[in-house]
């Protein structure tokens, strides 16, 4: 069921984390992890489960311009998101100006025009004429002075054989395999070996 709104803010000083949630299912990513911390933050979710394509409800205007109207007075703004969520985290945390990006298990573009920067036995994979991704790969190349730090981080189970290619097709150099985790899991595997401390604060 769609809500009134699709977005929590939990607002403070220093660091601000705006978390993009990714997946089918309907529910914010990080916050119980984020609250742990103490870290402000705010969490996204797109109940529509169109890539954040069109927009946030709740949200008026674009999200790259909520983000940075949300960003004064923060010494730092990171945006996280896992595979959906982190393309949007990509695409809006570059069009806002943030200072990092933390990419889970990222996707940068899945259509018949991204099918060619991958081996051909993954095209069924890549090519979703339901859901097709913009294609960051363009949006990257063109802003490559300004972007933000990006920190990727991959595995090596089921579901992740295309994840260090989405990174490196838009130039994601920082790379980080975090090995037994499926590509849905990853973000909780990074939770429980306690990664996120050091990312968030």
């Amino acid at each position: 069921m769609i809500g009134s709104a699709d977005f929590e803010e939990h607002l403070g000083r220093t660091t601000l984390v705006v978390a993009f949630a990714g997946g089918p299912l309907n529910q914010y990513q990080f916050g119980r992890v984020l609250e742990k911390l103490h870290v402000p933050h705010i969490l996204l979710k797109d109940s529509s489960q169109q890539h954040y394509r069109n927009g946030i409800l709740g949200i008026d205007g674009q999200i790259h311009s909520y983000i940075l109207r949300k960003k004064v007075g923060f010494e730092r703004v990171v945006t996280v998101g896992v595979s959906s969520g982190s393309y949007a985290a990509l695409k809006y945390g570059l069009l806002a100006y943030v200072d990092a990006v933390i990419a889970i298990s990222p996707s940068t573009g899945r259509s018949e025009k991204t099918a060619d920067d991958f081996p051909p036995e993954y095209r069924n994979q890549i090519i979703d004429p339901d859901f097709p991704d913009l294609d960051l790969k363009h949006l990257y190349r063109n802003w490559k002075n300004i972007r933000p730090r990006v920190h990727a981080f991959i595995s090596d189970g089921q579901g992740c054989e295309l994840d260090r290619g989405m990174c490196e097709r838009i130039g994601i150099t920082d790379i980080t395999v975090v090995p037994g985790y499926t590509h849905a899991e990853l973000a909780r595997g990074m939770r429980d070996k306690g990664m996120f401390k050091e990312l968030f604060q």
